[in-house]
């Protein structure tokens, strides 16, 4: 699910389709991206038969990382997928550690394409 709808009704509706697509073998697993707010991953992952295997956020200061997030994907063994990982955060990668970790994992190369 590219992210919840307006309502958790909603969200939880569309949700119930997308199980049924995984009950008709359709698709394998489910999983839900752009979804910041704990309580709404939360009821949706309680309420759900089939629950999400993925949630996928961009990864950036403004929502603290997602720390609170990330620990219940730990928790209940949903992976978390981070996008914008980098070019969100490209004051992160100019700073001396990110500098030095790239040279110690040889790839440094790959971190001076990233653009300013």
């Amino acid at each position: 699910m590219h992210s919840p709808m307006r309502s958790y009704e909603e969200t939880l509706r569309v949700w119930r389709v997308f199980e049924s697509f995984v009950e008709e073998n359709k698709v394998r697993q489910l999983g839900l991206a752009n979804c910041y707010d704990q309580k709404t991953f939360l009821r949706l992952y309680e309420d759900s038969h089939i629950k999400p295997k993925v949630l996928q956020n961009r990864f950036y200061s403004q929502s603290g990382f997602d720390s609170e997030l990330r620990d219940l994907c730990d928790a209940y063994g949903v992976t978390y997928q981070s996008f914008w990982t980098l070019s969100a955060n490209r004051e992160a990668i100019k700073s001396h550690e990110w500098k030095a970790m790239a040279l110690n994992k040889n790839l440094l190369h790959k971190l001076s394409c990233m653009p300013t």
